[in-house]
């Protein structure tokens, strides 16, 4: 028994030295080199041999997309193939051209064209690109995506702020809309139904005001521009063409009426023998109603939101480059000058002489004539073969303009040769 227990005491030292003394990894893995610890990766250690990942300027909805350099080995073009008017491709899609192309949020490529048309190009898994047939319906739904983000990325700075300034491009009512339709409308229409009211003495008859025609319609069409409903829009229009038509009826006849008081002033001179000068007309025909000194100050009201609306128009025209857009603003700005001169029309027309009715009826006449070109050319531009009619117009006068110009320098050279120039 004592024998027995020296044995078992002698294993169990001998295993617990073993124990102690061997390494802990010769002791996991039998098969094979034991693991070694490699040399830790410290910070700012690139990955591998090539160059360290920098971050980039991510690619943002609305962006244009600029082209790459061919010359280098790091950005080489898929195929050496021409896009659209001339636009290099990349994977399919083009990558420049006459127009910036513009990528949407899902990766859609559209390029617009400068006949109006656009370029859609629709991401493959691959990585590349196929162009969608250009009569589509989801083409035509994502022009019409596109054409939102352009309204709010065209327009971001300055007087163009689309948050508290006019946006031509807008397709819906903003702040601005709101301002300019309580402080033009609302409070102006109600100043001059007032004034209506003290001029009448005791017989107005609201059915025959104007004022507050002009009103509903105004908010008509706030209606149809928020709602974005064509048929609404249309009717406003016209209802608004049938008040400036009206106005402009009596622009007219404010014009004669100067006119009449103009040689009434005349004979009644020569009559008495009275000396006649130009002071004579400017002299007051008759004393200023209340309503037309509200007039004044609610046409001044509308002559600086038209004035605005102008200049802004004009500029957004100017820097515009595919043709629909840019005929577009040209329709605008056409109407808002026309209801500029109508504005300054009323405040001219107001004042009792006969140089400033007949000035105050020219410009109303003139500012609703305006106004309805211009607004019929929005809704002519809505249509492919309205576009195609503008088009063609446009290049017509190209033409003659080009032909009348050459004209000219051929007499001008004939002239210069003739004497000696």
């Amino acid at each position: 028994m004592g024998r027995f227990v020296r044995k078992f005491l002698f294993v169990v030292i001998v295993l617990l030295t073993m124990f102690l003394t061997t390494p802990f990894s010769t002791m996991a893995f039998t098969a094979g080199k034991p693991i070694t610890p490699g040399i830790p990766l410290s910070p700012g250690q690139p990955i591998d041999s090539g160059k360290p990942i920098l971050p980039g300027d991510p690619l943002q909805p609305g962006d244009p997309i600029e082209p790459g350099n061919p010359n280098t080995g790091d950005n080489q073009w898929s195929d050496g193939n021409q896009g659209t008017n001339g636009n290099n491709k990349q994977n399919g899609a083009p990558i420049d051209g006459t127009t910036a192309p513009v990528m949407m949020p899902d990766g859609t490529i559209v390029v617009p064209n400068e006949d109006g048309t656009y370029s859609i190009y629709k991401p493959d898994k691959d990585g590349t690109y196929s162009e969608m047939p250009p009569n589509s319906k989801d083409s035509q739904s994502i022009i019409d995506q596109y054409t939102k983000y352009k309204n709010s990325t065209s327009t971001q700075t300055g007087k163009n702020n689309p948050i508290y300034g006019y946006n031509p491009n807008a397709e819906g009512p903003g702040f601005y809309e709101g301002i300019k339709y309580v402080v033009n409308d609302a409070i102006g229409q109600q100043v001059n139904l007032v004034g209506e009211v003290l001029d009448s003495n005791g017989n107005y008859q609201f059915g025959k005001s104007g004022t507050w025609k002009s009103f509903l319609v105004s908010g008509y069409k706030l209606v149809g521009q928020g709602t974005g409903n064509g048929y609404v829009q249309l009717s406003g229009d016209v209802l608004d063409g049938v008040l400036k038509g009206t106005d402009a009826v009596q622009g007219f006849n404010t014009a004669q009426k100067g006119v009449r008081d103009y040689r009434q002033l005349a004979s009644s001179a020569l009559r008495t023998g009275a000396t006649w000068n130009l002071n004579s007309l400017f002299t007051a025909t008759g004393p200023m109603t209340t309503l037309s000194k509200f007039n004044i100050a609610t046409a001044t009201v509308g002559l600086g939101f038209s004035a605005y609306e102008t200049g802004t128009n004009f500029h957004a025209w100017q820097n515009e480059t595919n043709f629909e857009m840019k005929t577009d603003l040209a329709g605008k700005t056409f109407s808002s000058f026309g209801e500029t001169l109508m504005n300054a029309g009323v405040i001219s027309a107001s004042i009792p002489t006969p140089a400033t009715e007949v000035v105050g009826g020219v410009l109303l006449v003139t500012g609703a004539v305006l106004w309805a070109a211009g607004t019929g050319l929005q809704w002519l531009n809505k249509s492919k073969t309205g576009r195609k009619i503008i088009k063609g117009t446009v290049e017509t006068f190209k033409k003659v303009g080009k032909k009348v110009s050459d004209l000219g320098s051929k007499i001008g050279d004939g002239l210069k040769s003739l004497f000696g120039f």
